[in-house]
C-alpha cells in the first residue's frame, strides 16, 4: 500500500484495504468523518505488527491483513457477529500438522467502521487498532479468548 511503512523482511504478509472507501465521506452510523483515513489505518495496523518481537513476526509469514468497513454477509451468515472488531481466519499453528496440507490461507481482518463506531477519538481508535491486531494474531498462535481475557487482550 503506497506510503505504509515496511516491516522487517521475515514477515511477507500485506496489510491492504479490499474495500473502496471514500475518505472525505461521513460514516453512516455515526454521521462524522473517519478519524483515520484508509491509509492512517492501514499505517496504524502494519505499526503494531512491526511492535511485535522478530521471533513472532517470522512465524507470521505471509499472514494477510485485509481492512474492510464490516464483515461480508458470507461472514455474517456463517454466525460471525456483524459487529465483531476484528477476526483470525485460518488454521492456528498449535493445530496444524504435516498431513493437514499446505499452504495455509491464513487472514486477519479488521472491519474499520466496527472499530470507529467504538472509539470516540482518534487516539482510542489508534490504541484499539493495535490491540485487535494483536488479538487477532494471538489467535493465529492458537491463544482462546479466555486466554487473550487474562492478558488484557479483549
Amino acid at each position: 500500500m503506497p506510503g505504509s511503512p515496511t516491516l522487517s523482511a521475515t514477515w511477507t504478509g500485506t496489510v491492504a484495504s479490499s474495500d473502496e472507501r471514500d475518505p472525505g465521506r461521513e460514516s453512516r452510523r455515526t454521521g462524522r468523518s473517519p478519524l483515520l483515513t484508509p491509509d492512517e489505518f492501514a499505517a496504524v495496523a502494519e505499526k503494531a505488527l512491526a511492535e511485535l518481537p522478530g521471533e513472532l513476526l517470522e512465524r507470521l509469514g505471509n499472514v494477510a491483513i485485509l481492512i474492510d468497513e464490516r464483515p461480508s454477509a458470507d461472514l455474517v451468515a456463517d454466525g460471525i457477529h456483524p459487529g465483531v472488531l476484528g477476526l483470525y481466519h485460518g488454521v492456528p499453528l498449535n493445530r496444524r500438522s504435516v498431513s493437514f496440507g499446505a499452504p495455509y490461507a491464513d487472514t486477519i481482518h479488521l472491519f474499520s467502521a466496527n472499530l470507529e463506531r467504538v472509539c470516540r477519538t482518534r487516539e482510542e481508535l489508534i490504541e484499539r487498532i493495535r490491540i485487535v491486531v494483536w488479538h487477532e494474531t494471538a489467535h493465529f498462535f492458537g491463544y482462546t479468548e479466555a486466554q487473550l481475557r487474562r492478558m488484557g487482550l479483549a
